[in-house]
């Protein structure tokens, strides 16, 4: 696990680090159709989602109740939906693409199950152990396929991935980079994205301001706003 340092970002700078450049991508994917300004508002939007999957790990790691944890992503997950199919679908239900919550939810599920595993089973018992991890796979897999969530399986694996190399920080961002750079194969500008190891990397271990609830909040709301002020304005630029 890792150490606090004196110097660094802490855990709150690191959410509204996610925060800003979550709402710059969201603000170019609803307000302009295509062009330079659209690339460079989405490729610096794509720094958000690795930190917010770096920060749940943190989260799981050091918060006093994993199921509540949980429940507080799946009952946001729920409340952003139709702010989210509003935002970018133009409807009130979109079953083609969920929310990002519901990918951080996942990615707490299967982290959770994973520990319960291996707490729960004596090490004699390594067939059940394994059957049991090879299970928890396969069901939060499958939940990230079929819902069709925010980043889909590979966004589950980049928390798994932080979650199984926690504390070691020069590992998570290797790992950060290289899962960045697959998931952007094929044009796709999540490359960029590997260049929230950089923010990570200056991560102290510290908590940081709080504001947990805003956090939550300000997503399912600025999506509302974004909506209301696209349907006004009436188009794209």
């Amino acid at each position: 696990m890792e150490q606090s340092r004196k110097w660094g970002i802490s855990g709150g700078t690191l959410k509204i680090i996610a925060l800003v450049t979550m709402i710059i991508d969201h603000a170019a994917a609803v307000f302009i159709a295509n062009g330079d300004w659209y690339m460079i508002g989405r490729g610096i939007g794509r720094l958000a989602f690795p930190i917010y999957c770096f920060l749940i790990v943190e989260g799981f790691f050091h918060t006093r109740n994993v199921k509540k944890y949980m429940a507080r992503l799946f009952l946001f997950a729920l409340v952003s939906e139709i702010p989210f199919d509003l935002a970018f679908y133009d409807t009130i239900f979109y079953k083609g693409h969920q929310n990002v919550f519901f990918t951080l939810f996942l990615g707490i599920v299967l982290m959770y199950l994973i520990q319960t595993v291996r707490n729960g089973i004596d090490e004699i018992q390594t067939v059940k152990k394994t059957a049991a991890l090879v299970a928890s796979y396969v069901l939060v897999f499958a939940g990230a396929f079929f819902l069709q969530a925010d980043y889909g399986m590979d966004g589950v694996v980049l928390i798994l991935l932080f979650y199984l190399f926690h504390g070691r920080m020069v590992t998570i961002a290797f790992l950060n980079v290289l899962m960045n750079v697959f998931m952007g194969i094929g044009g796709n500008i999540q490359t960029y994205g590997g260049l929230s190891a950089i923010p990570i990397g200056f991560y102290n271990g510290k908590k940081g301001v709080s504001l947990k609830y805003f956090f939550y909040v300000i997503y399912p709301l600025h999506l509302l706003v974004f909506y209301a002020i696209r349907k006004y304005v009436g188009q794209r630029y």
